[in-house]
C-alpha cells in the first residue's frame, strides 16, 4: 500500500484501548493517538490490520476529543494520507473529522469489540470502560465511592473476587490503614500545620474521606483520599494488596 491508499473518507471502529493525549509542536497544541480495529476508505472492502491515526488538537479539548473518539465507536473521518516519522513508524493524518459512521459491516465488529459490563450484587453494575477497566458508584461500608477494577484480560472473576474479598474484609484493611496514617502522616500533618494544636492519629484519619477504590491484577489496590484540606490541596493515596493489607501512604498532587 502506497499514500494514496489512505487518502479520503475512511471509516472505522476505533480499538478499545482508546485514545492517547501527548503535547504537541507547539506548546498550545496537544497530539491525539489512537488506534484502528477495523476500517475501511472510500467505500472499499473492511480491513482488519490496525492503523495509527494522528490528530492535533487545542490544550483543553482532550475530554472533548474522548467524547467523540470514543473506545470500540465507529467513526468517519476524512484523511490527508500517512505522515511518516524522522525516526521510523508511521501515522495516518486525521485531516477533518466527520462524527459517527452508519456502516453495518463495522457496527458489527464494533459490537463484538465491546466488553460487557459487569453486574454485582454488592456493587452494582460496572461499567466497561476503554483498555480493560471497569468502573462503578457504589456504597462502600455506608459511604459513597468510586470503584474501578483492572483485571487481566483472561480473568476478570479472579479481580472481582478480589474486591469482594477487600470489601469482606474491610475491617481488618481499614485497622491497618488507621495505624499506617498514625505511623506515616502524623509527623508530616505537624510539620504542614505547625500553628495547629495537636492532633493523635485517629483524629487526623477521621478528616480523611475515602473517594476511589481501584483493585488490580494480582490483587493490588490503591485508594485515593480526599484530605480535607490537611495537607493543603494534596490528596492522600494508599497503595497495597488485598491479602497483605496498606502497605504506604502520602499525599500526591
Amino acid at each position: 500500500m502506497n499514500v494514496g491508499d489512505f487518502q479520503g473518507t475512511i471509516r472505522c471502529v476505533v480499538h478499545p484501548s482508546g485514545i492517547s493525549v501527548y503535547r504537541g509542536q507547539r506548546f498550545w497544541m496537544r497530539r491525539i493517538v489512537f488506534a484502528t480495529h477495523a476500517w475501511r476508505v472510500n467505500g472499499e472492502p473492511v480491513r482488519k490490520q490496525h492503523l495509527l491515526v494522528d490528530l492535533e488538537v487545542l490544550v483543553g479539548t482532550a475530554a472533548r476529543w474522548r467524547r467523540r473518539i470514543a473506545p470500540a465507536e465507529v467513526i468517519s473521518f476524512e484523511s490527508a494520507g500517512i505522515w511518516k516519522m524522522p525516526r521510523g513508524g508511521a501515522f495516518l493524518r486525521l485531516s477533518r473529522f466527520l462524527g459517527p459512521a452508519a456502516d453495518p459491516e463495522l457496527q458489527a465488529i464494533a459490537a463484538a469489540a465491546r466488553k460487557p459490563d459487569i453486574r454485582s450484587t454488592e456493587f452494582g453494575e460496572l461499567i466497561a470502560k476503554s483498555g480493560e477497566d471497569y468502573s462503578c458508584t457504589c456504597v462502600w461500608h455506608g459511604k459513597p465511592v468510586t470503584l474501578e477494577l483492572s483485571p487481566d484480560e483472561e480473568d476478570v472473576d479472579a479481580t472481582l473476587a478480589a474486591t469482594r474479598r477487600l470489601d469482606a474484609e474491610w475491617d481488618r484493611w481499614e485497622g491497618q490503614l488507621r495505624a499506617l496514617v498514625a505511623g506515616k502522616l502524623l509527623d508530616l500533618w505537624r510539620d504542614w500545620n505547625a500553628d495547629e494544636p495537636p492532633i493523635d492519629g485517629e483524629t487526623l484519619y477521621g478528616r480523611l474521606a475515602l473517594e476511589r477504590i481501584w483493585v488490580m491484577d494480582g490483587g493490588q489496590v490503591q485508594l485515593m483520599m480526599d484530605a480535607g484540606g490537611q495537607f493543603t490541596d494534596h490528596t492522600i493515596v494508599v497503595d497495597g494488596t488485598v491479602e497483605g493489607g496498606p502497605e504506604d501512604v502520602y499525599p500526591e498532587g
